[in-house]
C-alpha cells in the first residue's frame, strides 16, 4: 500500500451500531484510530433517511450505504464480539467477506475470552450436530479469512465488557504496524 499524505481509511465493522451508545463507541474508536494515524470510518458516519421507503427498502438502502463506505476504505477492523448468540454479528461477517474479497487487510478483535466451541456449548448446540472445535474465535472461515488477509485476531485473557476498548486498541495498533511495514516493503 503506497504511502499517501491522507490517512489510511479503516472501516470499523461490528455490532456496535446496535448498542445504546453506538455513536459514542464509534467516536471513541475513531479517536483511537486517529492517534495511530488512521482514519476510522464508522457505519453511522452516514445515515439513510427512511422517508418514503418501506422498511425493506430502507434496510436495503442502509446495506448499500455500508457496502459503499466499506469499499471506500483501505482496511477493516472487525468486532467479533458475539452478538445475539454464540457467534459474531452476521452483517459484520458479510462486511468482513466483502473487504477480504477486495484484497484489503482485516484485523479482528473480541471481548470474549472463550473460543467458538466453548460459547456454542454454553449456548446449547442442537443434539447430534457437530460443533467446530478448532480453538478459534468464531467459525473457521472467519479466523481463516482474517489470517489470509495478513491480519490476526486479538483475544483477551478474560472476558471484558462490550464497551471496553482494550482489544480494539490492540487490533488497531497491530493494523497500523502492519500497514506501516507494508509501506516500507514497497
Amino acid at each position: 500500500m503506497a504511502h499517501t499524505s491522507q490517512p489510511i481509511r479503516v472501516y470499523l465493522a461490528g455490532p456496535d451500531v446496535f448498542h445504546p451508545q453506538a455513536r459514542q463507541l464509534g467516536d471513541e474508536k475513531k479517536s483511537i484510530c486517529a492517534a495511530l494515524g488512521l482514519m476510522g470510518v464508522f457505519p453511522l458516519d452516514e445515515t439513510v433517511s427512511g422517508n418514503g421507503m418501506t422498511p425493506a427498502e430502507h434496510g436495503i438502502a442502509i446495506s448499500a450505504k455500508d457496502a459503499r463506505l466499506a469499499r471506500s476504505c483501505d482496511a477493516v477492523l472487525v468486532n467479533l464480539t458475539p452478538y445475539l448468540g454464540p457467534s459474531m454479528d452476521v452483517g459484520t461477517a458479510v462486511e468482513l467477506g466483502l473487504m477480504v474479497g477486495l484484497g484489503k487487510p482485516a484485523f479482528g478483535y473480541t471481548n470474549k475470552a472463550s473460543d467458538f466451541a466453548g460459547r456454542v456449548a454454553d449456548f446449547g448446540a442442537p443434539v447430534g450436530w457437530k460443533t467446530e472445535n478448532f480453538g478459534l474465535t468464531d467459525n473457521l472461515m472467519v479466523d481463516g479469512m482474517i489470517n489470509a488477509s495478513g491480519g490476526r485476531v486479538i483475544v483477551p485473557e478474560r472476558d471484558l465488557p462490550f464497551e471496553d476498548m482494550t482489544t480494539f486498541t490492540d487490533a488497531a495498533t497491530a493494523l497500523a504496524k502492519h500497514l506501516g511495514e507494508n509501506d516500507r516493503a514497497e
